[in-house]
């Protein structure tokens, strides 16, 4: 979940992420991990890990 102001909360399921800016499907503390996102956020904006 995405949290902010003027971004409001967008939830979201990543399905795809990079790892040190290579295709990866796990990671580890330490790595620079990315993802894109349908939408755009702030510098202000909270990421939150949710689990079920």
């Amino acid at each position: 979940m995405i949290k902010g102001m003027t971004t409001g909360e967008q939830q979201l399921v990543i399905t795809e992420m990079q790892v040190n800016d290579i295709k990866a499907d796990k990671a580890v503390a330490g790595d620079v991990r990315t993802f894109q996102l349908p939408f755009r956020i702030r510098l202000s904006d909270k990421l939150y890990k949710v689990l079920n």
